[in-house]
């Protein structure tokens, strides 16, 4: 950080909706063959996908440089993220990329580019780094001030095998005097 950047105290919202899309299997395969009749677990073929709705609201900091705009805050410990930092980097000169920096247990870095849809990139878990592909389905980062939002759509790919899709708004504004 140099001395002309801007550095500012934020609230921000974020809503995350995870869309699980892996195919769901037998329970049991040895069972599902009796004689010569493959009997299917209708439960399980026909189940809806299994959802999650991520809501955060926390103070972060937001730091503004010539050409980019920071967005950081502390990740929730209710998530296993105890001792993470992410980072959301906006480009002012092109809305339709973001990158994502998480450091701590779990860290990564993610692009989310509309131009250059598939990026790879590594998550570090506690146990092992698994190697991703990132799929931008669209992604817009609006600032004006100390407020902005960040709409992010994209799909998780695990060697090759589509995982799950996450839908995500960030919001951010100017940190009220009672948070």
């Amino acid at each position: 950080m140099t001395d002309n950047d801007m550095k500012n105290n934020i609230r921000i919202k974020l809503r995350s909706q995870i869309y699980d899309l892996c195919t769901p299997e037998l329970n049991e395969p040895e069972q599902a063959f009796t004689g010569d009749t493959l009997h299917f677990n209708e439960d399980s073929l026909h189940r809806p996908s299994m959802d999650d709705i991520i809501e955060l609201t926390t103070e972060g900091i937001l730091i503004e440089t010539d050409d980019q705009v920071e967005i950081a805050y502390e990740e929730n410990e209710d998530m296993g993220m105890e001792d993470s930092r992410t980072a959301l980097l906006l480009d002012k000169s092109n809305p339709r990329f973001v990158s994502m920096v998480r450091s701590g247990k779990n860290s990564t870095s993610f692009i989310f580019d509309a131009e250059n849809r598939r990026q790879q990139c590594m998550y570090n878990t506690e146990f092992f780094p698994i190697e991703l592909c990132i799929v931008t389905n669209s992604v817009y980062a609006y600032t004006e001030g100390m407020s902005g939002k960040i709409s992010l759509d994209y799909t998780i790919e695990v060697r090759g095998v589509k995982t799950e899709r996450n839908i995500m708004i960030v919001e951010f504004a100017p940190l009220p005097e009672d948070f």
